[in-house]
């Protein structure tokens, strides 16, 4: 049995870990447990340290620079290398777990929807741009997350300013009359 220095309790020596010299029991002056302890507590007090001991050992003096140069190209270039057939299919899922993630639908059910409205904007009725990334926008309830119908950029933006306030918008429109009737008469 022995007393461990760190917490004080006395506990068999199977309780401390093996030492080669120093105790003449063979064991560490700290029990395992502490032992463990006061290992994390190190790491946590040093983390930039060890960091940097470990960056230094395993990847070397460029290995920081290296890898930032990597990442900078990448992200400038993220489809560079691909074959158009890759980045058809990677646009294809992305658009999908967007669609399935933001809104609840599928791009089917996009396209269908596009596609009973026209093409068109539900509120003004101008036609969507031919570029998909330009299209028309999903329009959805914030509270409930249903979707409402598929709008131009200006419609949506001017109904998300709006906070999607019947009575701001009634308000919106009685001031534009009221000033459309000034501009008239």
């Amino acid at each position: 049995m022995k007393t461990c220095r760190a917490c004080g309790l006395y506990k068999p020596l199977d309780e401390f870990h093996r030492q080669n010299k120093g105790n003449r029991d063979g064991r560490q002056s700290v029990c395992k447990p502490c032992a463990i302890e006061g290992v994390k507590q190190w790491q946590k007090d040093n983390r930039l340290k060890l960091n940097a001991t470990h960056r230094a050992r395993v990847h070397g003096p460029k290995h920081d620079e290296i890898l930032a140069k990597a990442r900078a190209y990448a992200r400038a270039h993220p489809f560079r290398d691909m074959s158009p057939e890759r980045k058809a299919v990677i646009s294809a899922i992305s658009r999908r777990n967007r669609f399935k993630k933001s809104y609840g639908i599928t791009p089917e059910q996009y396209d269908e929807m596009a596609a009973a409205q026209g093409g068109a904007c539900r509120i003004c009725g101008r036609l969507a741009a031919p570029d998909p990334r330009k299209g028309l926008y999903v329009d959805h309830d914030h509270s409930t997350g249903r979707v409402r119908g598929l709008l131009c950029s200006q419609c949506n933006t001017a109904l998300g300013l709006l906070n999607d306030d019947v009575a701001l918008l009634a308000g919106a429109i009685e001031y534009l009359k009221a000033q459309y009737q000034r501009r008239k008469g």
